[in-house]
């Protein structure tokens, strides 16, 4: 597999098993390798194992508190980046996740593009660029961030244009 880039690497750990299937098959058909764990002890050994870029860690699991699980996948590897997940979300809890170390906050009931947005941000800014690559992976995404749409663009003289599109649709 040389020169080629691999897949990114995810563990999606979750107590739900509903959640964690949907969130396992979701990014997986997005083009990631994704990996399960049902609890912080698994989730220590699929970090330790697979050498994921990012785990997605619910924060309420049946033998852990997320937070401090945080800490002990950073003890297996400094440049694992960790996103909590949780239902129970609050702004003190976020703080202190982003306190512990982790890269970002996301609520369930989760929204599919801002989970697309995280993880590909989080994947992307990994520093293991020789064993997490992301380089293919935002070329072909459909909901990759363009940046004609995250720069304002502006003529220095108003121009004519022309709008096409259906009647009544909103081309002002």
């Amino acid at each position: 597999m040389s020169g080629e880039a691999r897949l990114p690497r995810l563990v999606v750990v979750d107590d739900d098993e509903l959640v964690r299937t949907w969130l396992c098959e979701t990014l997986a058909l997005e083009g990631y390798a994704v990996e399960a764990a049902a609890d912080g002890a698994e989730a220590l050994q699929r970090a330790e194992e697979f050498d994921p870029a990012v785990v997605l860690l619910d924060l309420r699991l049946p033998d852990e508190y997320g937070i401090d699980l945080v800490s002990k996948i950073h003890e297996i590897d400094r440049d694992i980046i960790v996103v909590i997940v949780t239902a129970f979300g609050d702004i003190e809890t976020a703080v202190q996740a982003v306190k512990a170390g982790a890269y970002d906050y996301l609520e369930k009931p989760i929204d599919f593009e801002k989970l697309l947005i995280v993880v590909g941000r989080a994947c992307a800014s990994s520093t293991d660029g020789a064993s997490r690559t992301w380089r293919s992976w935002d070329a072909r995404s459909p909901y990759r961030i363009s940046p004609v749409w995250s720069t304002r663009w502006r003529l220095p003289t108003p121009q004519p244009c022309c709008w096409k599109g259906r009647a009544e649709r909103g081309k002002t």
